[in-house]
Parts: C-alpha cells; sequence; structure tokens
C-alpha cells in the first residue's frame, strides 16, 4: 500500500477517536447533568419536607395553644361592667379646696372665669355574676373608689367576689377655658380632648388571665352662648343646642391576656402565623 493508503487510514482512525471522545464528553456531561437534576430534585423533596414539618409543628402549636386559651376562658368569672345606668354630673369645684358644688343652671363669663374648674363625673360599677370566681380589681387614671353598693361583703378589698361589686368614681376635671375650647372644636366636627382610664381585672389563678377595659369620657358640658359669644353656659340635656350629646361616657372591649405564670411575668406564647 502507497504511503497514500496510510495518510487515508490514519486520518479514519484518527476521526473514529475523535468521535468516540466526543461521545464519551457528551456522555459524560449528560450523566452529571442527570446527577445535579437527581440532587436537586433530592434537596427540593427535603426542603418540602422540611417545611410540611414545620406547619404541622407549628399547627400542634396552635393547637395547644388554642386548648390552653379556652381552658383559662372556662374558669373566667361573669362580669359585667356598667357605665350606662348611672348619668354623668357636673359639679363647679372650689378654687382653693375640693369642695364641690353641682351645676344645674349656670354660665361663665370669658375670659373673667377661664380658670374656674368644672367636674364632669359619673359612676362605674364592675360586678362579678352569682356562682362566679372571684377576681382582683385595679383601675389606672381619673378613677377612684365610691360608696359599695349596698349587700356587698368586700368593703374596699381589691377582691371582688361572686355577687358583689364596686362603684369607681370617674371624674374629668377641666378649666372653664378647656370646657369651651372641646366645644369650639366640636363645632368644627372633631371630637376635642378625651380622657381615658383603664379597669384592670384578674382571676385569681397564677396562670391565669388579665383583661383591661378602657375607659373614655368625651365631650363638654359648656359651650358659648352662641359662635364667638363671651359667654359660656352649662348645657347637659340629651342632645345639647349644638346638636350632639354634651357628655359621654365609653367602654372598650376588653383586651385580655394569657399567662402561663403571673408571678413570674410570663405570658401564654402566641406564634405567629407561617407564610
Amino acid at each position: 500500500m502507497d504511503a497514500t493508503g496510510w495518510a487515508a487510514i490514519a486520518t479514519g482512525a484518527s476521526a473514529v477517536v475523535v468521535g468516540y471522545q466526543s461521545w464519551q464528553t457528551k456522555r459524560a456531561a449528560d450523566a452529571a447533568r442527570a446527577t445535579a437534576n437527581d440532587a436537586e430534585e433530592t434537596l427540593s423533596l427535603a426542603r418540602n419536607s422540611q417545611a410540611s414539618t414545620e406547619r404541622s409543628v407549628h399547627y400542634s402549636q396552635l393547637v395547644a395553644l388554642e386548648a390552653a386559651r379556652q381552658r383559662r376562658d372556662a374558669r373566667l368569672p361573669s362580669l359585667h361592667i356598667d357605665t350606662s345606668t348611672n348619668p354623668v354630673r357636673v359639679f363647679r369645684v372650689g378654687v382653693d379646696g375640693p369642695e364641690r358644688e353641682p351645676l344645674s343652671d349656670a354660665s361663665f363669663r370669658l375670659p373673667d372665669d377661664n380658670d374656674q374648674k368644672v367636674m364632669a363625673m359619673t359612676t362605674v360599677t364592675v360586678r362579678v355574676g352569682e356562682g362566679s370566681p372571684a377576681v382582683t380589681l385595679a383601675y389606672h387614671g381619673d378613677l377612684e373608689p365610691w360608696a359599695r353598693t349596698p349587700g356587698s361583703t368586700g368593703g374596699d378589698s381589691p377582691t371582688v367576689a361572686a355577687g358583689e361589686s364596686r362603684n369607681l368614681m370617674f371624674s374629668t376635671t377641666r378649666t372653664v377655658e378647656e370646657w369651651v375650647a372641646i366645644a369650639d372644636v366640636r363645632e368644627q366636627g372633631n371630637p376635642g380632648p378625651e380622657n381615658s382610664a383603664m379597669v384592670v381585672l384578674s382571676d385569681l389563678f397564677d396562670d391565669g388571665v388579665i383583661d383591661r377595659y378602657e375607659l373614655c369620657m368625651g365631650g363638654t358640658p359648656l359651650h358659648r352662648r352662641s359662635p364667638g359669644d363671651s359667654l359660656a353656659v352649662f348645657d347637659m340635656s340629651p342632645t345639647n343646642a349644638l346638636g350632639w350629646l354634651p357628655v359621654a361616657v365609653s367602654l372598650t372591649p376588653g383586651q385580655r391576656r394569657y399567662f402561663v405564670s403571673k408571678v413570674a411575668n410570663h405570658e401564654l406564647p402566641s406564634p405567629s402565623p407561617w407564610s
């Protein structure tokens, strides 16, 4: 065979070798991709499994916490906070002392009487139902004990037993100038400043609950006789000359806190929902 023939054979052999190497390279690459895909799929399954486990654990926590809350709710007493039975009364307060003079029909000259103090006051009654567990009572803001309800045997004790009640005086004292300023802003459609206080009720269990109720007194018993007038008049009619309730007391629904231990200030956790 001449040189040309041998050269052709060599060229063909080289082509076969190169082709085989390319096939092997492609085969190795395909195998690597398959391995990577398998690994990614395995990782994805693991992640899904972990997420599923976390959701299961979280759901179990929610169920357990809800059960714990229901157990505490089942021990709660029957409570009633009355802000509507007793009317709001208004007094002129002495400049040099605590003396109070009921206002029934009065007027004040502005600015001469600007500093005269006037108190709006009502009674808030906290009552525990018959046959209910006792609670302890605390309060914050312009609340103070009032004469206890006849028939109650608890005296001034902070513990209110079944069938007992406590009367609290809720008051707001402002100057004539401040009351009239509230009337001026209410004429413009704004509520003006309001006075807030807090009633706190706690059951007698260390692993129990504490409820907080917010009281709010808004409005004013005084307003100008006419817009811009320097004479302020006392007006506590159900709907006064300006068209709104003079002084009103509202009660915000209680905010409940659940405890593992009140002594240790350890609240029952509230897990956040998963995303």
